[in-house]
């Protein structure tokens, strides 16, 4: 249970910062072929395949810039894996923080975001398979001030091939996600529920998360007090994942 816990920590770190870094990277252009320069660029670094529907960008008078797009889908290099689906994403930031390495993130939000991820008989896990190894940038060089995020419905599937035939299911139906600088404070609080399939045996439970922690910096977080609450699960099911 452990390993399949880091495991997952790893692969929804992972898909988090990429699909931040598509929506921060999106948001400085304005027009649909510099989109298209932008998918091409995303492919070449990451080795997946970016595709957005209907984006806009909006520079407001205060300097604020807001993105917002119909779709966003992420795929492997040929399209024929689909990793992420996130509908009506929306994200408004302040810009001229990033010129001192500091991220104010006023508002990240999307109507739904499905996340699929397979791992074969190999021990293969299709995302980290795909995905092109980078050097990602020093955390310790870069804060974040600010980071308000609510996702209405947020479906993770893992389908594990590895060993057993497997497929656990997160079905959050609220996420929200708040970092505050000035108020020292890191928040996660989620509510949905969990489904496991292992063979012909099956069960689903509700599951609820509240994260608090003390924010001090992105490398530094202090007081981390968690409640996890799952009603009428038994663990001993998933020991096979382990």
């Amino acid at each position: 249970m452990i390993k399949f816990n880091k495991l997952f920590i790893k692969i929804s770190v992972i898909t988090g910062l990429l699909f931040l870094a598509i929506t921060i990277l999106l948001i400085v252009v304005k027009n649909k072929t510099t989109y298209h320069t932008i998918e091409r660029i995303l492919y070449d670094f990451t080795g997946l395949k970016v595709e957005l529907i209907e984006p806009k960008t909006t520079i407001k008078p205060n300097l604020d810039i807001d993105f917002k797009a119909n779709q966003i889908n992420i795929y492997n290099k040929d399209k024929t894996i689909n990793f992420l689906n996130s509908y009506s994403p929306e994200i408004s930031i302040k810009p001229l923080g990033f010129i001192f390495k500091k991220a104010n993130i006023k508002k990240i939000t999307s109507k739904e975001i499905n996340i699929n991820i397979k791992r074969n008989e190999k021990g293969e896990i299709d995302l980290l398979k795909e995905l092109k190894p980078t050097k990602l940038p020093d955390a310790k060089n870069f804060t974040i001030t600010r980071l308000s995020c609510n996702v209405n419905k947020l479906k993770i599937t893992f389908n594990d091939n590895y060993q057993i035939k497997a497929k656990t299911t997160f079905d959050f139906s609220d996420t929200d996600i708040y970092v505050s600088k000035r108020k020292k404070l890191l928040s996660i609080n989620q509510n949905g529920t969990i489904e496991t399939i292992i063979g012909s045996n099956s069960q689903k439970a509700d599951l609820k998360i509240d994260l608090k922690a003390k924010y001090i910096s992105n490398d530094t977080i202090d007081d981390i007090k968690t409640d996890i609450s799952i009603n009428n699960f038994n663990l001993r099911s998933l020991k096979d994942l382990a």
